[in-house]
């Protein structure tokens, strides 16, 4: 195997710093789209609610109370915003629940460390106990971690799934086992 040459590792150099650059560019103005996406879709209502640490999970209603319940679970390093074209889409078909994760987003940073899955659906479960109208059984749509956090929910409510939730949706996402690694 033949060592490039010393302009070769220059202009190799150059050109990775050069995609640095660019994808930084591009990543502030994304930011800075969704940010603005984020200010203009801020329709919904608040909702005041603490998460399983006490910390404060960011979480909005779109929609009118007397239409089903549907709650978007977004995925790891996203934010609720993720949802805005199916908030716009939908909230006159349904009552429509949004939130962003312990340490996403407006939320609030995990106050006890905890990120993992289980921690996520006792999230979940009180983002659903503040928003759910009585007697009703919401759907549940999640991408990525989020439909792994409505997976960990439904495994720590093992036997009174379909007591609690109408159903659903997951999204572009794994099983827990599928990513462990088999001997």
């Amino acid at each position: 195997m033949r060592k490039p040459s010393r302009n070769a590792s220059l202009l190799a150099a150059g050109l990775a710093g050069a995609a640095g650059v660019n994808a930084w560019l591009t990543a502030s103005r994304a930011h800075g789209s969704s940010k603005a996406r984020r200010a203009a879709s801020e329709s919904g209502r608040p909702v005041s609610v603490r998460g399983a640490d006490d910390g404060y999970r960011y979480v909005r209603l779109h929609g009118s109370d007397d239409l089903p319940t549907l709650v978007f679970v977004h995925g790891w390093v996203e934010t609720s915003e993720l949802w805005h074209e199916q908030v716009k889409a939908l909230s006159n078909e349904f009552r429509i629940v949004t939130y962003d994760h312990r340490g996403h987003g407006l939320s609030e940073a995990a106050r006890d460390g905890d990120y993992s899955l289980e921690a996520l659906a006792a999230d979940l479960q009180l983002v659903l106990h503040a928003t759910a109208t009585q007697g009703e059984l919401p759907l549940l749509a999640g991408h990525s971690m989020g439909a792994m956090t409505i997976a960990a929910w439904g495994d720590a409510h093992r036997g009174s799934v379909s007591e609690r939730i109408r159903g659903a949706a997951f999204i572009s996402t794994a099983s827990r086992t599928s990513t462990r690694s088999r001997l």
